[in-house]
């Protein structure tokens, strides 16, 4: 991809071992000379929730919203200038960078900007470019490179100063090339946006496609001229006139049983299905005492019905525990199949069929599922071996569903990766595009 462009006609040693070599007239500057750089400061509770005030205050998740520009928008929480100045909160100008200084967020090393005054959050840092030194979208840009998981200081939190970051060096050329520079990565990033856009709808119209696929072979069976009856259940609709309709708690057992001893595998409920947990890594939530867990074995169903916004449900293919305060339970009814009721459990999440049965409160995401409206739910119940020629079908369904998918998806992740490395090798030097022009297609 980057041999179609020209390269500089000389090059210099940066003598720093992240820039290597670059064109002979660019300069390897440290950050602080290149701008203002400002840490955030703690959000007051009292303005919790507070919408009039005038300034947007980003806390350390935001990053993570950004839009495809790498842009923070609009922000869940504001401060207004009065209080801004009682905390001593630096207020970040239109356009500048900020990331992360603190946690696991900073190794994530995202790099947005803003497009309004703000404030940030004593998790983040900001910096403002000098006008008279950089192009702050050349900034933006060359920002995006920085090695932080080489330069953070070590420990259990990583963490970064004011003072680490303002000694990296980056690449800089005169302020004309870098507009030229700015130019053309503007032009040449945003088609790749849309190549990266149109395969994520793609991926999106797959998922829809095959969610709809199960759902109706789950509830409407494989015969489309099956005669049809009301099954007075509104997810639900009309189903096959042989088919049942049964109560969970006809068809399942709740099982709870306390391990009483560790030494058991771990296991996690994902949106991606049970997985062993990796307990020496440090990452996500770990108990003080699994011997308090409860025992999984192969062919259990295990539910986080804590959570009805970002939980599953999956059928173990391992034996050992799980959290007290999921769902553990085994079908019970013997003329029904394991795998065509995961499907209806897991359309339960996915098409949001629990939802309405949900208590709690779900704006902190403990949006939960009783055991008495579990045990009421109403599901329906095939012949026996219709239920295993749907299963069946809807397992060959995703299969090819998912070739498409993860073809997409590489294809979204190629995108990505050259999309750093055009934006690399632009603000490094590594290839020359000051005689860039648009190609006017029209």
């Amino acid at each position: 991809m980057l041999s179609k462009y020209k390269v500089y006609p000389k090059y210099k040693s940066s003598k720093d071992p992240f820039l290597k070599d670059i064109p002979d007239d660019w300069l390897a500057t440290p950050i602080r000379y290149l701008g203002k750089l400002k840490g955030g400061a703690g959000f007051p509770h009292s303005e919790q929730g507070l919408k009039t005030a005038e300034l947007s205050f980003y806390k350390v998740n935001a990053l993570g919203k950004a839009d495809d520009k790498g842009v923070l928008g609009d922000s869940e929480d504001t401060i207004s200038i009065s209080t801004s100045r009682k905390l001593g909160a630096y207020i970040f100008q239109k356009n500048s960078i900020v990331f992360a200084k603190v946690g696991a967020a900073l190794l994530l090393a995202r790099i947005r900007k803003t497009d309004r005054k703000s404030c940030l959050d004593n998790n983040m840092m900001g910096l403002e470019a000098y006008s008279k030194k950089v192009v702050s979208d050349f900034l933006f840009y060359a920002m995006q490179l920085i090695k932080f998981d080489y330069i953070v200081n070590p420990g259990a939190v990583p963490s970064l100063n004011e003072k680490q970051i303002s000694e990296v060096k980056l690449a800089i050329p005169s302020m004309s090339e870098q507009k030229k520079i700015v130019h053309f990565l503007k032009n040449e990033t945003a088609k790749i946006d849309i190549l990266i856009a149109k395969q994520e709808k793609l991926i999106e119209l797959l998922k829809e496609k095959r969610q709809a696929v199960i759902s109706h072979a789950v509830t409407r069976g494989l015969n489309p001229d099956a005669q049809m009856k009301d099954s007075d259940i509104e997810w639900l609709g009309e189903v096959p006139e042989h088919w049942e309709l049964k109560k969970f708690k006809y068809l399942f057992k709740i099982r709870k049983r306390i391990a009483g001893e560790l030494g058991h595998e771990i296991l996690s409920i994902t949106q991606k299905g049970i997985k062993i947990k990796d307990t020496t890594s440090g990452d996500g939530q770990l108990s003080m005492d699994y011997s308090k867990y409860q025992l999984v074995y192969k062919g259990d169903f295990a539910m986080n019905h804590m959570d009805l916004l970002t939980g599953f449900v999956d059928i173990s293919k391992h034996d050992g525990v799980t959290s007290p305060d999921y769902r553990v339970f085994t079908l019970e009814h013997s003329q029904s199949s394991n795998e065509y009721y995961l499907n209806i459990l897991q359309m339960g999440y996915l098409d949001r069929l629990f939802y309405p049965l949900g208590q709690g409160a779900a704006h902190i995401g403990r949006w939960r599922l009783p055991t008495e409206a579990f045990h009421e739910f109403m599901a329906p119940c095939p012949p026996q071996k219709e239920q295993k020629e749907i299963a069946a079908f809807i397992s060959n369904t995703f299969n090819k569903v998912d070739k498409l998918l993860n073809k997409a998806t590489n294809v979204v992740s190629l995108m990505k990766e050259r999309k750093v490395a055009l934006i690399s090798a632009a603000v490094t030097g590594k290839i020359d595009v000051r005689d860039y022009e648009v190609k006017n297609n029209g």
